[in-house]
């Protein structure tokens, strides 16, 4: 009976995946149409877009690893050209806090200022500002619930979060994108093991930052940052052809 159960909340679970991707992709559609862009001839002059229309057919191919690492760098891209990505270099940094002093700095220290640092510059602050300011403090639905498991791959919302709760949840589940998968990959080419690192066969209804990164999730990420700054991606990219 089990088994039977398990077998169709998986065949719910696989159906509304994929639903999940067809209603965002006609969404992306319906935004690109009304900029007066064809989605069929999609090409790399706006290549936030075109890498998007990528990322969603790498997913129907089931490359989890490569639709994942476009979606994080279309959220970069965009971020830069909102120019978060404030750089400054730890020594710089040092100095300018007044960190430095004539006495030496233990190791155990040093380790504690650059988590400081990594936090406030770099890339890893534009990727996390651009998304919390394209959903202007109102959060995605999915952070808004804790989720209970009703079955092998099946969630079902029991309770509204506090505020307080919707926001360091989705803002762990950001941070977890990018220090669990984004930057060792990016970096050393670290891979992982799917099944338990990327949730992809369950819908975006998770306990989100507990379980792994959900593909679907990013998706839903990475296309609110696109919609929410299709004016900024479109002008800057007309703007750095013509220059």
């Amino acid at each position: 009976m089990k088994k039977t159960k398990d077998r169709e909340g998986e065949k719910f679970e696989k159906m509304r995946k994929k639903h999940i991707r067809e209603r965002i992709n006609k969404e992306f559609k319906k935004l690109l149409k009304e900029k007066s862009l064809s989605y069929t001839n999609l090409n790399k002059k706006y290549p936030e877009l075109y890498f998007f229309k990528r990322a969603i057919l790498e997913l129907r191919k089931k490359e989890y690893e490569i639709a994942l690492l476009l979606l994080c760098s279309i959220i970069e891209s965009i971020a830069n050209k909102k120019r978060y990505d404030k750089y400054i270099d730890f020594y710089q940094w040092l100095k300018e806090e007044r960190k430095l002093s004539n006495k030496r700095i233990s190791e155990k220290r040093l380790d504690k200022l650059y988590k400081q640092y990594k936090k406030i510059y770099g890339s890893r602050y534009g990727f996390k500002q651009i998304i919390l300011e394209s959903y202007h403090r109102t959060f995605p639905t999915f952070a808004c619930y804790s989720y209970k498991n009703i079955g092998r791959n099946s969630w079902t919302p029991i309770k509204l979060r506090k505020k307080k709760d919707i926001e360091k949840n989705f803002k762990k589940f950001i941070d977890k994108v990018y220090d669990k998968f984004r930057s060792p990959f990016t970096h050393w080419l670290t891979t992982f093991d799917f099944e338990t690192n990327i949730l992809s066969k369950i819908s975006s209804n998770i306990d989100l930052g507990i379980k792994g990164i959900n593909i679907n999730l990013l998706l839903e990420i990475a296309f609110k940052v696109i919609k929410e700054n299709i004016t900024l991606i479109l002008n800057k990219n007309d703007r750095q052809r013509k220059t």
